[in-house]
């Protein structure tokens, strides 16, 4: 079943809701249709990998929004298949912040998880961060933009496993079943 979920096609459409954060212009933009080439998606997630946020809230947020905008011109660009075939490469993550995409279906099911893929397959609708938010709602309200487009969590870090606060924006598929979200975490040693 599993795997059923990761071959259906993905088309991703960015929430036009409230944001938490304020972002500038380019960062709003992602919500727009300008499709990226592929050299270009291929640089800047490059570019995006080697760098680090290290600790900086508004650092980590634009990247979760640059992974996003990333993913979502690279499904445009190659197919939805494809697309998700690609995001299982590491290529799609870094170690730096544990930026990674991950995915919950409307109903709370973790379908994709690149920084948690023990999770893939578990019913996360019940589950909640330290704080009693749960992630698989906020993931639901940003991709509907009936919450906060970029929302934060404290869950434990894809490369440490400690708690670190961590940013994400998600997307709703076409197929208004599936989710999937750009998320990273604070680092405070860089």
């Amino acid at each position: 079943m599993r795997n059923a979920f990761l071959v259906l096609a993905l088309s991703i459409g960015f929430p036009t809701g409230s944001t938490a954060f304020a972002m500038d212009a380019d960062q709003r933009s992602v919500s727009g249709t300008a499709q990226l080439s592929a050299g270009e998606i291929e640089r800047r997630r490059t570019k995006l990998r080697t760098q680090s946020a290290g600790a900086s809230a508004s650092r980590l947020r634009a990247d979760v929004i640059e992974l996003a905008k990333l993913a979502k011109a690279h499904v445009a660009d190659v197919g939805p298949s494809q697309a998700v075939r690609d995001f299982a490469d590491r290529e799609w993550t870094r170690l730096a912040n544990g930026l990674h995409l991950w995915g919950v279906t409307m109903t709370g099911e973790s379908w994709f998880d690149m920084g948690h893929p023990e999770l893939v397959g578990t019913n996360a609708s019940a589950m909640s961060d330290i704080e009693g938010r749960y992630w698989a709602r906020l993931a639901r309200e940003s991709a509907e933009g009936t919450g906060k487009a970029v929302f934060s969590l404290v869950f434990p870090h894809p490369r440490t496993r400690q708690s670190a606060t961590g940013y994400h924006t998600c997307f709703l598929m076409p197929d208004r079943v599936r989710i999937l979200c750009a998320g990273a975490f604070e680092d405070k040693n860089g």
